[in-house]
Formats: structure tokens, sequence, C-alpha cells
């Protein structure tokens, strides 16, 4: 998860010039941004394959499960700097 440490470091060292509102807004907008993304990829069923191979090859496990935990980082991560804004 280290990686998304500097990336979020990245991120605040990127916006901390700007006006509180903005940062507010910009933050939504990225939120906004990933969860269409997920919408997208649920909408085109693409994740039934990937189920698929989950399911089918248990050697693809700890690999999701490092996935899943990089994207729920990245939205806590981004709800927390909402709600600290």
């Amino acid at each position: 998860m280290e990686i998304v440490n500097q990336i979020f470091g990245f991120y605040d060292q990127m916006i901390s010039g700007m006006p509180l509102h903005y940062q507010a807004f910009l933050s939504l907008a990225v939120l906004i941004f990933f969860i269409s993304l997920v919408y997208i990829f649920f909408k085109s069923k693409n994740w039934i394959f990937l189920a698929v191979i989950i399911i089918l090859l248990p050697e693809t496990w700890p690999a999701a499960r490092n996935i899943g935990l990089i994207v729920f980082n990245v939205f806590k991560g981004l709800i927390l700097r909402l709600k600290g804004l």
C-alpha cells in the first residue's frame, strides 16, 4: 500500500496551493470519475471473465485481494480528503 500513500502524497502536494473549495471540487470530481469507471466496468460485462479466472485459478486470489485493497484505499482516501475540507 506504499504506492497508494505515494500517490496521495503527490496528490496532496498538487492541490495544496488551491483554495479549499477548489480542493473539495477536484476531489469530488476525481471520486466521481473513479466511480464511473467502476460502473462502466461492471456494465460492460467484462467482470464475468475476471470472476471466472479468479474462481478457477486459486493463484489469482492474492492479486485480486491486493487490487481490491488498492481500489478501496483510493476511494477511502478521496472520501477522507472531502471530509477534511
